[in-house]
């Protein structure tokens, strides 16, 4: 639990402030101060709507004496929110040429950070999930926003097939098997009753199973929702051809 606990010490409101400095000016290097605005416009929307629904809409309600560690989260998770929305916006800044390996880059990194919050009993797999949801959300709506301002091609290339090779299917694979052990996992423990340690543990492992699904098919659903589009700086626009990687 400790290197959960650090990894998660390490998201502080200071790196998600330069993450942002970071994005912003990845989009501003790509020539388009729009990209830019969406990209950022990602995370801080994420963190809008997950903390005005985990501390205004969805207050958790204590029903069981615990610590307060473990019961000032509620429904989504802040942390995973944060991961899944930096990846994101990461996969919105990224040429088509260069989306695979932003993609293989950064998904361990968030898939992994909402695993964490699970082993270190911040949240609950629900949260995990709702986390998820709230990263399709404001990302479709800051695609929706730059194809509405005419920024939007869709790339006219040779399929790579590299990237679905390399990067893609392993990661549909993976989110396939998570699924089904973490069914399985729970199928499993569910007529034992009592706190037997291995039972607790088995249902550990599947929730961490379900967690990585979660995780994993949102990066698929972002990846797809962007698949063969990418954003083209004003400047460039009438002058862009089809098949260049702007």
């Amino acid at each position: 639990m400790a290197e959960s606990d650090e990894a998660l010490a390490g998201i502080t409101v200071g790196s998600l402030g330069l993450a942002c400095v970071l994005v912003a000016v990845v989009g501003l290097a790509r020539r388009s101060p729009q990209l830019a605005v969406a990209a950022v416009g990602t995370i801080v929307a994420g963190q809008v709507v997950t903390q005005g629904l985990k501390r205004v809409v969805l207050p958790r309600p204590a029903l069981v004496e615990a610590s307060e560690a473990y019961t000032g989260n509620s429904f989504p998770g802040g942390h995973t929110t944060i991961a899944l929305t930096v990846l994101a916006a990461a996969l919105l800044l990224a040429t088509w040429r260069a989306r695979g390996v932003v993609m293989f880059v950064v998904t361990s990194w968030a898939v992994t950070i909402a695993g964490y919050t699970l082993e270190s009993k911040w949240h609950r797999l629900s949260d995990t999930l709702g986390s998820a949801g709230v990263t399709l959300a404001v990302a479709s709506l800051a695609e929706l926003w730059l194809h509405r301002r005419g920024l939007v091609r869709v790339v006219q290339a040779p399929v790579r097939r590299a990237r679905v090779v390399l990067v893609v299917a392993p990661l549909a694979l993976g989110a396939a098997a998570s699924l089904v052990l973490g069914v399985v996992l729970l199928v499993a423990s569910s007529d034992v009753l009592g706190r037997d340690p291995v039972v607790e543990h088995t249902v550990y492992l599947a929730l961490q199973s379900l967690a990585a699904f979660g995780s994993a098919t949102t990066v698929l659903l972002l990846w797809w929702s962007w698949h063969r589009l990418e954003v083209v700086a004003p400047a460039r626009r009438e002058s862009a051809t089809p098949g260049d990687d702007a």
